[in-house]
């Protein structure tokens, strides 16, 4: 994909105190449902094609791996315009140390039976 191959590179960021190289790359709709197979005839197509999108990556080195993804991108509105949609998402590895999470049994008496 040769739009990822332009990516910026950012300042060495972490993911969950594990250090990480982190990439930025920005396209446009059109860029982003053509790597998707969606035709350029199909009406959502024509609304976003020129609308810009970020993605920003977080890549860990040993095993190598996403640790991170963001993307933020402008959606149309009927009626109303635009709004700015972000979607975030951290990858981890239950029972992993670095993480302090609650066992099940603790969150369970919370859920309708």
């Amino acid at each position: 994909m040769p739009e990822f191959a332009a990516a910026e590179r950012l300042p060495d960021g972490d993911v969950l105190g594990l250090p990480a190289k982190v990439y930025r790359i920005r396209v446009n709709g059109e860029t982003l449902f053509r790597l998707a197979g969606i035709a350029p005839d199909d009406a959502a197509f024509r609304a976003f094609a020129a609308l810009p999108a970020t993605i920003t990556v977080k890549l860990l080195d040993d095993p190598a791996r996403i640790g991170e993804i963001e993307g933020r991108w402008l959606v149309p509105v009927p009626g109303a315009g635009y709004a700015l949609q972000e979607v975030f998402f951290r990858f981890f590895h239950y029972g992993d140390p670095s993480i302090a999470i609650r066992p099940p049994e603790d969150i369970e008496r919370y859920l309708a039976p």
